[in-house]
């Protein structure tokens, strides 16, 4: 029927914008771990938790979530909206992110700042666009 079609329509986009948040949410904390990470080293020395904390395989463990909400929120967004800002803002934050991962010190961390923001950019115009295009079917 029409109204299990809207229903379903409509728990799709509720889940897809949850998926959005959480992409904002893992790239603020790859965000807050690069700019808190210094400080932690300088008060706390270096202790197992700051070791681990800067080890490579967490900084890999950070990019795994922030990708997956990108692969599973993105495409379906711009299928439906074709703006092509979704794909310039997931192509940079991606590449930028990518990248940083060859760098040390403040260019991994410049690139990855810069990378997350993207990111967190991509999903905000992800939700702001699903909003528009929930307002559009209510008309």
């Amino acid at each position: 029927s029409v109204f299990r079609g809207i229903f379903m329509e409509h728990a799709i986009i509720k889940q897809q914008s949850f998926k959005d948040k959480l992409g904002i949410f893992f790239s603020g904390v790859c965000i807050a771990h690069c700019l808190v990470m210094p400080f932690l080293a300088i008060v706390l020395g270096a202790n197992v938790l700051v070791s681990a904390l800067s080890e490579e395989w967490f900084h890999t463990l950070l990019l795994l979530p922030i990708f997956a909400m990108l692969i599973f929120s993105v495409p379906q967004v711009w299928l439906v909206t074709r703006n092509p800002w979704l794909l310039v803002l997931a192509i940079g934050g991606v590449a930028l992110l990518s990248f940083s991962r060859m760098f040390h010190g403040i260019g991994e961390t410049f690139l990855t700042v810069a990378g997350s923001g993207l990111v967190i950019a991509v999903h905000h115009l992800s939700l702001k666009l699903r909003q528009s295009f929930l307002e559009q079917a209510a008309e």
